[in-house]
């Protein structure tokens, strides 16, 4: 008799699973998956392998810092990718920069040595030959120094439009001047290049001393200040600049 009451049993508990399996299946189906914070989805979207060596003193010497890049209308959102190209640029030949500035020094060193040795008026007409020729080597290794950091330049900038790379290169090659970066984005003769520091600087200095600036420097930085481009680097710099240094420090290894 008790074979008979277990067996009803046996076969009820197996049929119990048979239908409880598929249901416990379709109910974990509906379940929701669990969402990232946004903060997560961020630092995925914007992770980058670990940068390389003195990183930012390398984007800084090729023209990349946050201030050219807000001048120039880069995104925030493209800083990331940027940096990550100037990476792999430099990964690609870890050891071209240093062995450029190696050569670099060497060159410069030889070359002011065989000068000072002329100056002095101890050189003999071999120092004056070799002087030629250090100058020469000295060319050449400045030339492939900025070769490098060139190519690097290339890498981080092209993805993006070409008035951003236009705005850049004149960024990076009127940088010497030291004057805000919105006026930097638009090339210049020599003599507007010093009418406008002059303008600024007699503008700075009015304004430290609670005076009224020049008319005319006045009228002159109005005329500036209206350019297309300099308008446009204005309004990327105010912008842009504090979300894009973020990102730059976050990319670069703050």
């Amino acid at each position: 008799m008790s074979r008979l009451v277990k067996k009803p049993v046996t076969l009820f508990s197996f049929a119990f699973l048979l239908l409880a399996l598929p249901t416990w299946w379709w109910v974990r189906s509906l379940r929701p998956e669990p969402k990232l914070t946004p903060a997560a989805v961020f630092a995925a979207s914007e992770a980058l392998p670990p940068p390389p060596a003195d990183f930012r003193v390398i984007l800084l010497r090729a023209g990349l810092k946050p201030e050219a890049l807000a001048a120039a209308g880069i995104a925030p959102s493209s800083i990331a990718s940027a940096l990550q190209s100037a990476a792999q640029s430099i990964a690609a030949a870890p050891s071209a920069l240093a062995t450029a500035d190696a050569d670099f020094a060497h060159a410069r060193g030889e070359s002011d040595r065989v000068e000072r040795l002329i100056q002095s008026g101890k050189g003999t007409p071999a120092d004056v030959s070799a002087y030629q020729n250090a100058k020469a080597a000295l060319a050449t290794a400045t030339a492939q120094r900025s070769a490098v950091l060139d190519q690097l330049f290339a890498s981080a900038t092209a993805n993006l439009s070409a008035a951003q790379r236009t705005a850049l290169t004149n960024l990076r090659a009127n940088a010497a001047w030291n004057l805000p970066p919105e006026f930097l984005v638009v090339n210049r003769s020599q003599e507007d290049w010093v009418r406008l520091r002059d303008a600024l600087a007699n503008e700075k200095i009015a304004r430290k001393l609670h005076d009224q600036p020049d008319a005319g420097a006045q009228a002159q930085l109005a005329n500036w200040r209206a350019s297309v481009a300099v308008a446009a680097a204005r309004t990327g710099l105010d912008t842009n600049l504090a979300q894009i240094r973020t990102n730059w420090n976050a990319a670069a290894g703050d």
